[in-house]
Protein backbone atom coordinates (compact mmCIF):
# COMPACT_ATOMS: atom_id res chain seq x y z
CA UNK A 1 0.00 0.00 0.00
CA UNK A 2 2.64 2.35 0.38
CA UNK A 3 3.60 2.02 -3.23
CA UNK A 4 0.93 3.98 -4.06
CA UNK A 5 1.52 6.97 -2.11
CA UNK A 6 3.13 10.16 -3.56
CA UNK A 7 5.54 12.64 -1.73
CA UNK A 8 4.62 16.22 -3.11
CA UNK A 9 7.02 18.57 -2.16
CA UNK A 10 6.13 22.70 -1.81
CA UNK A 11 7.64 25.38 -3.79
CA UNK A 12 6.73 28.80 -4.66
CA UNK A 13 3.76 30.16 -3.18
CA UNK A 14 3.19 26.74 -1.19
CA UNK A 15 6.00 26.55 0.54
CA UNK A 16 6.35 30.67 1.79
CA UNK A 17 2.69 29.68 3.61
CA UNK A 18 4.32 26.50 5.01
CA UNK A 19 7.34 28.13 6.17
CA UNK A 20 5.86 31.33 7.44
CA UNK A 21 2.97 29.43 9.55
CA UNK A 22 2.72 30.77 12.87
CA UNK A 23 0.83 28.46 15.52
CA UNK A 24 -2.06 30.84 16.57
CA UNK A 25 -2.02 29.60 20.41
CA UNK A 26 1.65 30.25 20.61
CA UNK A 27 1.54 34.33 19.34
CA UNK A 28 1.75 36.57 22.54
CA UNK A 29 -0.88 38.69 23.11
CA UNK A 30 0.36 41.81 22.17
CA UNK A 31 -0.07 45.21 19.68
CA UNK A 32 2.54 43.77 17.21
CA UNK A 33 0.90 40.48 17.09
CA UNK A 34 -0.18 40.39 14.01
CA UNK A 35 3.58 42.34 12.45
CA UNK A 36 6.47 40.18 10.60
CA UNK A 37 9.56 41.06 9.66
CA UNK A 38 11.72 39.65 7.20
CA UNK A 39 14.98 37.56 8.17
CA UNK A 40 15.89 35.95 4.88
CA UNK A 41 14.89 33.22 2.52
CA UNK A 42 14.23 29.40 2.45
CA UNK A 43 18.05 27.20 1.93
CA UNK A 44 17.39 23.68 2.04
CA UNK A 45 21.12 22.94 1.26
CA UNK A 46 24.68 24.40 0.55
CA UNK A 47 23.92 24.29 -2.77
CA UNK A 48 21.11 26.49 -4.41
CA UNK A 49 18.57 25.49 -6.54
CA UNK A 50 16.86 28.41 -8.03
CA UNK A 51 15.43 26.40 -10.80
CA UNK A 52 13.21 24.38 -8.54
CA UNK A 53 11.34 27.54 -6.91
CA UNK A 54 12.28 27.09 -3.09
CA UNK A 55 15.44 29.34 -2.49
CA UNK A 56 13.93 32.25 -3.29
CA UNK A 57 10.65 32.11 -0.84
CA UNK A 58 10.72 34.87 1.85
CA UNK A 59 10.85 33.79 5.54
CA UNK A 60 9.86 36.01 7.72
CA UNK A 61 9.49 36.56 12.05
CA UNK A 62 6.98 37.43 14.34
CA UNK A 63 8.84 39.98 16.65
CA UNK A 64 6.30 39.01 19.66
CA UNK A 65 8.53 35.91 19.72
CA UNK A 66 11.63 37.45 20.60
CA UNK A 67 9.31 39.82 23.36
CA UNK A 68 9.83 38.40 27.12
CA UNK A 69 11.66 35.25 25.36
CA UNK A 70 14.73 34.00 25.67
CA UNK A 71 16.71 33.74 21.96
CA UNK A 72 20.25 31.97 21.00
CA UNK A 73 22.23 32.39 17.99
CA UNK A 74 24.79 29.75 17.72
CA UNK A 75 27.81 29.31 15.21
CA UNK A 76 31.41 29.28 14.73
CA UNK A 77 32.96 32.32 14.26
CA UNK A 78 32.34 34.08 10.54
CA UNK A 79 28.98 32.26 10.09
CA UNK A 80 26.60 35.32 10.04
CA UNK A 81 25.63 35.13 14.01
CA UNK A 82 26.46 39.16 13.85
CA UNK A 83 25.12 39.43 10.66
CA UNK A 84 21.74 37.99 12.18
CA UNK A 85 21.55 39.99 15.38
CA UNK A 86 22.07 43.21 13.24
CA UNK A 87 19.07 42.06 10.58
CA UNK A 88 16.84 40.99 14.04
CA UNK A 89 17.99 44.43 15.84
CA UNK A 90 17.30 46.52 12.59
CA UNK A 91 13.91 45.17 11.87
CA UNK A 92 12.47 45.45 15.48
CA UNK A 93 13.76 49.12 15.30
CA UNK A 94 11.96 49.34 11.73
CA UNK A 95 8.64 48.55 13.41
CA UNK A 96 8.31 52.15 14.48
CA UNK A 97 7.72 53.90 11.49
CA UNK A 98 4.60 51.88 11.16
CA UNK A 99 3.77 55.17 13.36
CA UNK A 100 2.58 53.01 16.64
CA UNK A 101 3.59 54.00 19.91
CA UNK A 102 3.70 50.16 21.05
CA UNK A 103 6.13 49.32 18.24
CA UNK A 104 8.87 51.14 19.83
CA UNK A 105 10.77 48.79 21.56
CA UNK A 106 13.87 49.10 23.73
CA UNK A 107 16.90 47.71 22.77
CA UNK A 108 20.33 47.25 24.24
CA UNK A 109 23.17 45.54 22.62
CA UNK A 110 25.79 44.86 24.45
CA UNK A 111 28.84 44.92 21.62
CA UNK A 112 32.02 43.13 22.62
CA UNK A 113 33.97 43.66 19.30
CA UNK A 114 32.21 47.14 18.45
CA UNK A 115 31.06 45.77 15.53
CA UNK A 116 27.80 47.57 16.31
CA UNK A 117 28.83 50.71 17.37
CA UNK A 118 31.09 51.63 14.73
CA UNK A 119 31.44 51.64 11.11
CA UNK A 120 33.70 48.63 9.90
CA UNK A 121 35.12 46.93 6.71
CA UNK A 122 31.88 44.79 7.04
CA UNK A 123 29.13 47.10 6.90
CA UNK A 124 31.30 49.91 5.87
CA UNK A 125 29.24 53.45 6.89
CA UNK A 126 25.94 50.90 7.46
CA UNK A 127 26.94 50.03 10.71
CA UNK A 128 23.55 49.08 12.80
CA UNK A 129 24.20 52.54 14.75
CA UNK A 130 23.17 53.93 11.13
CA UNK A 131 19.53 52.52 11.37
CA UNK A 132 18.12 55.54 11.97
CA UNK A 133 18.84 56.43 8.04
CA UNK A 134 15.40 54.67 7.79
CA UNK A 135 13.57 57.06 9.35
CA UNK A 136 11.86 59.56 7.99
CA UNK A 137 13.80 62.46 9.29
CA UNK A 138 17.25 63.65 10.92
CA UNK A 139 14.95 63.20 14.62
CA UNK A 140 15.22 59.42 14.31
CA UNK A 141 19.01 60.41 15.18
CA UNK A 142 18.18 60.75 18.55
CA UNK A 143 16.42 57.63 18.81
CA UNK A 144 20.30 55.60 18.43
CA UNK A 145 22.38 56.02 21.39
CA UNK A 146 25.66 54.43 21.84
CA UNK A 147 28.14 54.29 25.02
CA UNK A 148 31.00 53.54 25.71
CA UNK A 149 34.22 53.60 28.40
CA UNK A 150 36.44 55.69 26.16
CA UNK A 151 35.47 58.38 23.57
CA UNK A 152 35.66 57.15 19.92
CA UNK A 153 37.37 59.63 17.42
CA UNK A 154 34.40 58.80 15.02
CA UNK A 155 31.30 59.12 17.71
CA UNK A 156 31.64 62.46 18.70
CA UNK A 157 28.56 61.88 20.63
CA UNK A 158 29.01 58.68 22.36
CA UNK A 159 28.21 58.99 26.15
CA UNK A 160 31.11 57.67 28.53
CA UNK A 161 30.31 54.79 30.53
CA UNK A 162 31.85 56.56 33.89
CA UNK A 163 30.62 58.71 36.94
CA UNK A 164 31.87 61.63 38.50
CA UNK A 165 33.24 60.53 41.82
CA UNK A 166 33.05 64.26 43.45
CA UNK A 167 29.39 65.44 42.09
CA UNK A 168 27.34 65.02 45.30
CA UNK A 169 24.26 62.97 43.60
CA UNK A 170 27.07 60.36 42.61
CA UNK A 171 29.44 60.22 45.85
CA UNK A 172 27.58 57.35 47.07
CA UNK A 173 27.73 55.40 44.67
CA UNK A 174 31.89 56.10 43.96
CA UNK A 175 32.50 55.44 47.26
CA UNK A 176 30.23 51.80 46.70
CA UNK A 177 32.93 51.33 43.57
CA UNK A 178 35.92 52.07 45.82
CA UNK A 179 34.52 49.71 48.61
CA UNK A 180 34.11 47.02 46.24
CA UNK A 181 37.51 47.26 44.63
CA UNK A 182 38.89 47.10 47.64
CA UNK A 183 36.92 43.98 49.26
CA UNK A 184 39.73 41.77 49.27
CA UNK A 185 42.36 44.02 51.40
CA UNK A 186 42.22 43.55 55.34
CA UNK A 187 44.19 46.51 56.54
CA UNK A 188 42.98 47.84 59.27
CA UNK A 189 42.75 51.76 57.74
CA UNK A 190 41.04 50.26 54.71
CA UNK A 191 37.99 48.38 56.49
CA UNK A 192 37.56 51.53 58.54
CA UNK A 193 37.68 53.48 55.16
CA UNK A 194 34.98 51.14 54.02
CA UNK A 195 33.04 51.09 56.70
CA UNK A 196 32.65 54.52 56.64
CA UNK A 197 29.56 56.20 54.96
CA UNK A 198 29.13 59.81 52.94
CA UNK A 199 25.21 59.34 52.40
CA UNK A 200 23.76 62.96 53.26
CA UNK A 201 21.70 63.42 56.03
CA UNK A 202 17.80 62.58 56.14
CA UNK A 203 16.96 65.71 57.74
CA UNK A 204 18.74 68.21 55.99
CA UNK A 205 17.45 71.00 58.59
CA UNK A 206 19.46 69.13 61.40
CA UNK A 207 22.41 72.20 60.79
CA UNK A 208 24.88 69.31 63.23
CA UNK A 209 24.39 66.24 60.61
CA UNK A 210 24.34 68.71 57.68
CA UNK A 211 27.82 70.30 58.74
CA UNK A 212 29.44 66.77 59.56
CA UNK A 213 28.17 65.72 55.88
CA UNK A 214 30.12 68.30 54.79
CA UNK A 215 33.43 67.40 56.88
CA UNK A 216 33.44 64.24 55.70
CA UNK A 217 32.83 64.67 51.64
CA UNK A 218 35.65 68.15 52.07
CA UNK A 219 37.87 64.65 53.63
CA UNK A 220 36.62 62.14 50.82
CA UNK A 221 36.77 65.33 47.97
CA UNK A 222 40.07 65.40 49.37
CA UNK A 223 41.45 61.78 49.15
CA UNK A 224 40.14 61.25 45.77
CA UNK A 225 42.00 64.22 44.36
CA UNK A 226 44.92 63.01 46.51
CA UNK A 227 44.38 59.45 44.35
CA UNK A 228 44.52 61.26 41.18
CA UNK A 229 40.64 61.38 40.49
CA UNK A 230 40.90 64.98 39.55
CA UNK A 231 37.52 67.21 40.52
CA UNK A 232 35.99 69.27 37.65
CA UNK A 233 37.63 72.47 37.58
CA UNK A 234 35.04 74.66 39.05
CA UNK A 235 34.99 72.86 42.25
CA UNK A 236 37.06 74.36 45.10
CA UNK A 237 37.52 72.79 48.69
CA UNK A 238 34.99 74.50 50.17
CA UNK A 239 35.06 74.22 54.71
CA UNK A 240 33.26 77.31 55.67
CA UNK A 241 32.42 76.90 59.07
CA UNK A 242 32.81 72.75 59.16
CA UNK A 243 35.63 72.93 61.56
CA UNK A 244 34.22 75.69 64.39
CA UNK A 245 36.66 78.07 66.44
CA UNK A 246 37.19 75.94 69.37
CA UNK A 247 38.79 73.00 67.31
CA UNK A 248 41.09 75.23 65.39
CA UNK A 249 41.84 76.64 68.58
CA UNK A 250 43.20 73.22 69.61
CA UNK A 251 44.68 72.23 66.77
CA UNK A 252 46.53 75.14 66.71
CA UNK A 253 47.94 74.96 69.90
CA UNK A 254 48.55 71.26 69.35
CA UNK A 255 50.79 71.88 66.11
CA UNK A 256 52.67 74.54 68.55
CA UNK A 257 54.05 72.09 70.56
CA UNK A 258 57.10 70.55 70.18
CA UNK A 259 57.03 67.03 68.63
CA UNK A 260 53.33 67.39 68.06
CA UNK A 261 54.05 66.06 64.26
CA UNK A 262 51.55 68.63 62.62
CA UNK A 263 53.58 71.84 60.94
CA UNK A 264 52.27 74.71 61.42
CA UNK A 265 51.20 75.36 57.57
CA UNK A 266 48.66 72.21 58.52
CA UNK A 267 46.64 74.23 61.09
CA UNK A 268 46.47 77.73 58.81
CA UNK A 269 45.31 75.77 56.03
CA UNK A 270 42.57 74.82 57.96
CA UNK A 271 41.70 78.16 59.08
CA UNK A 272 41.36 79.00 55.24
CA UNK A 273 39.40 76.23 54.39
CA UNK A 274 37.40 76.79 57.69
CA UNK A 275 37.15 80.61 56.35
CA UNK A 276 35.82 79.87 52.79
CA UNK A 277 39.83 81.14 51.30
CA UNK A 278 40.97 79.53 48.22
CA UNK A 279 42.85 77.15 48.62
CA UNK A 280 44.50 73.71 46.10
CA UNK A 281 43.20 70.15 47.07
CA UNK A 282 46.90 69.36 48.08
CA UNK A 283 46.26 72.17 50.45
CA UNK A 284 43.09 70.49 51.76
CA UNK A 285 44.79 67.18 51.91
CA UNK A 286 47.47 68.07 53.83
CA UNK A 287 45.26 69.66 56.06
CA UNK A 288 43.24 66.50 56.61
CA UNK A 289 46.28 64.74 57.07
CA UNK A 290 47.48 66.85 60.08
CA UNK A 291 43.95 66.95 61.51
CA UNK A 292 44.62 62.45 61.45
CA UNK A 293 47.31 63.51 63.49
CA UNK A 294 45.80 65.39 66.15
CA UNK A 295 42.96 62.85 66.86
CA UNK A 296 45.35 60.53 67.92
CA UNK A 297 46.35 62.88 70.32
CA UNK A 298 45.51 63.83 74.29
CA UNK A 299 45.16 67.48 73.09
CA UNK A 300 42.26 65.82 71.11
CA UNK A 301 40.77 63.73 73.97
CA UNK A 302 40.86 66.67 76.11
CA UNK A 303 39.09 68.74 73.57
CA UNK A 304 36.62 66.08 72.52
CA UNK A 305 35.27 65.62 75.83
CA UNK A 306 34.21 69.16 76.35
CA UNK A 307 33.10 68.67 73.20
CA UNK A 308 30.80 65.94 73.80
CA UNK A 309 29.46 67.38 76.93
CA UNK A 310 28.25 70.42 75.28
CA UNK A 311 26.77 69.10 72.64
CA UNK A 312 23.39 68.25 72.08
CA UNK A 313 23.68 64.91 70.53
CA UNK A 314 26.73 63.54 72.67
CA UNK A 315 28.51 62.32 69.74
CA UNK A 316 32.50 63.24 68.92
CA UNK A 317 33.53 65.79 66.97
CA UNK A 318 35.34 62.72 64.97
CA UNK A 319 32.61 60.32 64.14
CA UNK A 320 33.59 56.64 62.98
CA UNK A 321 33.06 57.82 59.46
CA UNK A 322 35.28 60.91 59.19
CA UNK A 323 37.94 59.10 61.03
CA UNK A 324 37.58 56.04 58.56
CA UNK A 325 38.06 58.69 55.35
CA UNK A 326 41.14 60.95 57.38
CA UNK A 327 42.58 57.16 58.46
CA UNK A 328 42.98 55.99 54.64
CA UNK A 329 44.05 59.85 53.24
CA UNK A 330 47.01 59.96 55.97
CA UNK A 331 48.47 56.60 55.01
CA UNK A 332 50.32 56.58 52.50
CA UNK A 333 49.18 53.66 50.37
CA UNK A 334 45.48 54.65 51.11
CA UNK A 335 45.39 57.13 48.18
CA UNK A 336 46.91 54.68 45.84
CA UNK A 337 44.38 52.18 46.45
CA UNK A 338 41.99 54.03 45.53
CA UNK A 339 43.81 55.28 42.71
CA UNK A 340 42.60 51.59 41.34
CA UNK A 341 39.04 53.41 40.19
CA UNK A 342 40.52 55.97 38.75
CA UNK A 343 39.62 54.89 34.78
CA UNK A 344 35.95 55.03 36.43
CA UNK A 345 35.78 58.49 36.79
CA UNK A 346 35.36 61.70 34.31
CA UNK A 347 35.00 64.80 35.88
CA UNK A 348 32.49 65.88 33.14
CA UNK A 349 29.69 63.51 33.81
CA UNK A 350 26.58 65.16 35.14
CA UNK A 351 23.88 61.67 35.44
CA UNK A 352 24.96 57.81 36.31
CA UNK A 353 25.10 56.40 32.60
CA UNK A 354 22.70 52.91 34.20
CA UNK A 355 19.80 56.02 34.85
CA UNK A 356 20.92 57.17 31.59
CA UNK A 357 20.96 53.99 29.42
CA UNK A 358 16.93 53.14 31.33
CA UNK A 359 15.81 56.18 30.15
CA UNK A 360 16.74 55.75 26.81
CA UNK A 361 15.30 52.12 26.34
CA UNK A 362 11.70 52.89 28.23
CA UNK A 363 11.37 55.87 25.65
CA UNK A 364 12.16 52.76 23.06
CA UNK A 365 15.15 53.67 21.48
CA UNK A 366 18.48 51.33 20.62
CA UNK A 367 21.27 51.59 23.09
CA UNK A 368 24.89 50.13 21.75
CA UNK A 369 27.59 49.69 24.56
CA UNK A 370 30.65 49.47 22.90
CA UNK A 371 32.78 47.04 24.38
CA UNK A 372 35.69 46.93 22.65
CA UNK A 373 37.99 49.06 24.10
CA UNK A 374 39.43 49.15 27.68
CA UNK A 375 39.57 46.43 30.55
CA UNK A 376 37.71 43.16 29.81
CA UNK A 377 37.00 43.19 33.52
CA UNK A 378 35.54 46.71 33.76
CA UNK A 379 33.43 45.83 30.51
CA UNK A 380 32.06 42.73 32.48
CA UNK A 381 31.39 44.82 35.89
CA UNK A 382 30.15 48.00 33.94
CA UNK A 383 27.65 45.58 32.04
CA UNK A 384 26.30 44.24 35.09
CA UNK A 385 25.77 47.36 36.55
CA UNK A 386 23.50 48.23 34.02
CA UNK A 387 21.93 45.05 33.73
CA UNK A 388 21.12 45.41 38.00
CA UNK A 389 19.00 48.79 37.05
CA UNK A 390 17.33 47.67 34.46
CA UNK A 391 16.22 44.40 36.32
CA UNK A 392 15.95 46.60 39.80
CA UNK A 393 13.55 48.63 37.95
CA UNK A 394 11.03 46.42 36.03
CA UNK A 395 11.23 44.49 38.97
CA UNK A 396 9.53 47.58 41.30
CA UNK A 397 7.47 48.57 37.99
CA UNK A 398 6.25 45.02 38.35
CA UNK A 399 5.51 45.14 42.08
CA UNK A 400 3.83 47.87 41.99
CA UNK A 401 0.94 46.41 39.88
CA UNK A 402 2.51 48.41 36.34
CA UNK A 403 3.67 46.52 33.01
CA UNK A 404 7.24 47.33 32.61
CA UNK A 405 8.10 48.50 29.04
CA UNK A 406 9.34 46.18 26.07
CA UNK A 407 12.64 45.56 26.76
CA UNK A 408 15.50 43.38 24.38
CA UNK A 409 18.23 42.44 25.77
CA UNK A 410 21.23 41.78 22.98
CA UNK A 411 24.76 39.84 24.35
CA UNK A 412 27.28 39.40 21.48
CA UNK A 413 30.04 36.65 22.48
CA UNK A 414 27.50 35.82 25.50
CA UNK A 415 30.52 33.32 27.57
CA UNK A 416 31.59 36.45 29.10
CA UNK A 417 28.62 37.17 31.05
CA UNK A 418 26.27 34.20 30.86
CA UNK A 419 26.61 31.68 33.21
CA UNK A 420 28.65 28.59 31.91
CA UNK A 421 28.87 24.91 33.22
CA UNK A 422 26.83 22.29 34.95
CA UNK A 423 27.49 23.02 38.32
CA UNK A 424 26.84 26.80 38.37
CA UNK A 425 23.81 27.06 40.89
CA UNK A 426 21.12 29.06 38.40
CA UNK A 427 19.04 29.04 41.49
CA UNK A 428 21.27 31.43 43.26
CA UNK A 429 19.89 35.03 43.67
CA UNK A 430 23.30 36.54 43.64
CA UNK A 431 23.64 35.97 39.90
CA UNK A 432 22.55 38.42 37.63
CA UNK A 433 22.18 36.39 34.52
CA UNK A 434 20.59 33.96 35.57
CA UNK A 435 17.91 35.94 36.91
CA UNK A 436 17.37 37.87 33.91
CA UNK A 437 17.47 34.49 32.16
CA UNK A 438 14.46 33.07 34.57
CA UNK A 439 12.64 35.94 35.66
CA UNK A 440 12.69 37.81 32.63
CA UNK A 441 9.86 37.01 31.55
CA UNK A 442 7.09 38.20 33.55
CA UNK A 443 9.30 41.17 33.54
CA UNK A 444 9.32 42.01 29.84
CA UNK A 445 12.60 41.64 29.21
CA UNK A 446 13.82 39.74 26.11
CA UNK A 447 17.52 38.03 26.07
CA UNK A 448 19.38 37.39 22.92
CA UNK A 449 22.66 35.96 23.03
CA UNK A 450 24.71 35.05 20.51
CA UNK A 451 27.99 32.84 21.31
CA UNK A 452 30.15 29.92 19.28
CA UNK A 453 29.41 27.08 21.28
CA UNK A 454 26.33 25.55 22.81
CA UNK A 455 28.09 23.39 25.32
CA UNK A 456 29.64 27.27 26.71
CA UNK A 457 25.48 28.13 28.19
CA UNK A 458 24.12 27.27 31.42
CA UNK A 459 22.10 24.32 30.59
CA UNK A 460 18.91 25.89 32.53
CA UNK A 461 19.05 28.75 30.13
CA UNK A 462 19.00 26.71 27.62
CA UNK A 463 16.21 24.86 28.02
CA UNK A 464 13.74 27.76 28.98
CA UNK A 465 15.36 29.28 25.17
CA UNK A 466 12.29 29.27 23.15
CA UNK A 467 14.21 30.37 19.76
CA UNK A 468 17.15 29.15 18.23
CA UNK A 469 19.09 30.06 14.91
CA UNK A 470 22.17 27.78 14.32
CA UNK A 471 24.79 27.79 11.66
CA UNK A 472 27.82 25.78 10.88
CA UNK A 473 29.47 23.71 14.29
CA UNK A 474 32.35 21.17 13.09
CA UNK A 475 32.34 19.07 16.24
CA UNK A 476 29.83 16.44 17.71
CA UNK A 477 30.10 17.50 21.16
CA UNK A 478 28.50 20.67 20.40
CA UNK A 479 25.64 19.21 17.85
CA UNK A 480 24.73 16.56 21.09
CA UNK A 481 23.74 19.31 23.13
CA UNK A 482 21.98 20.80 20.31
CA UNK A 483 20.13 17.53 18.87
CA UNK A 484 18.26 17.59 22.64
CA UNK A 485 15.89 20.42 21.28
CA UNK A 486 12.98 19.96 19.20
CA UNK A 487 14.12 18.54 16.49
CA UNK A 488 17.71 19.72 15.05
CA UNK A 489 18.93 15.70 15.00
CA UNK A 490 17.25 15.78 11.39
CA UNK A 491 19.45 19.09 10.81
CA UNK A 492 22.79 17.56 12.06
CA UNK A 493 24.53 16.39 9.04
CA UNK A 494 23.96 19.97 7.42
CA UNK A 495 25.15 21.50 10.48
CA UNK A 496 28.59 19.76 10.43
CA UNK A 497 28.59 19.94 6.89
CA UNK A 498 28.14 23.32 5.53
CA UNK A 499 29.97 26.27 6.36
CA UNK A 500 28.61 28.78 4.44
CA UNK A 501 27.93 32.25 6.37
CA UNK A 502 24.38 32.55 7.01
CA UNK A 503 23.24 29.43 6.45
CA UNK A 504 20.82 28.72 9.52
CA UNK A 505 18.27 26.42 10.69
CA UNK A 506 15.73 28.75 12.56
CA UNK A 507 13.57 27.77 15.16
CA UNK A 508 11.30 30.48 16.37
CA UNK A 509 8.59 30.36 19.63
CA UNK A 510 5.49 30.18 17.08
CA UNK A 511 6.93 28.45 14.63
CA UNK A 512 5.72 24.74 14.18
CA UNK A 513 8.76 23.24 13.19
CA UNK A 514 12.36 24.58 12.19
CA UNK A 515 13.02 26.06 8.82
CA UNK A 516 15.97 25.85 7.16
CA UNK A 517 16.84 29.85 5.65
CA UNK A 518 19.86 32.37 4.74
CA UNK A 519 19.96 34.55 6.32
CA UNK A 520 19.78 38.28 4.52
CA UNK A 521 22.60 40.12 4.46
CA UNK A 522 22.67 43.25 7.03
CA UNK A 523 22.78 46.72 5.24
CA UNK A 524 21.22 50.35 5.56
CA UNK A 525 21.88 53.03 2.92
CA UNK A 526 22.41 56.25 3.67
CA UNK A 527 19.88 59.36 2.56
CA UNK A 528 21.61 61.70 0.91
CA UNK A 529 20.30 64.29 2.86
CA UNK A 530 21.83 63.00 6.36
CA UNK A 531 24.89 64.24 7.75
Amino acid sequence: AALALKLYKPTGKALEVIANYRDPNRLTEHALRDERVDIGRVRYASTDRLEQGVDEVRVRIAPTDLLRQKTALFGMTRTGKSNTTKVIAKSVFALRFAGREASRVGQLIFDYNGEYANENVQDNEGALRNVWWMGPGEVEKSNVVTYGIQPHRNDPDRVLMKINFHDESMAALGKRLIDDELAGETVRYVEAFRSASIDPPVDVSNRSETTRHRRRMLAYRALLAAAGIEPPGHLRPDGRHVFGKEFLEALTAHAATEGSGIPDSCAEAVRRLNDGGEGSWDAAAAAFRGISTFLRSASFDEFDAAYIEGSSSGSSWADADLRGIVGMLAQTNGPVLVRRVQNRHAGSVTEDYTDSVLRNLHAGRLVIIDQSLGDPELHRMEADRVMWRIFREHQAIFSDGREPPETLVYVEEAHNLLPQGRDFKVDDPRHLWARVAKEGAKLRIGLVYATQEVSAVYQSILKNTANWFIGHLNNRDETRELVKFYDFADFEPSILRAQDAGFLRMKTLSNAYIVPIQADVFSVEKPTDAI
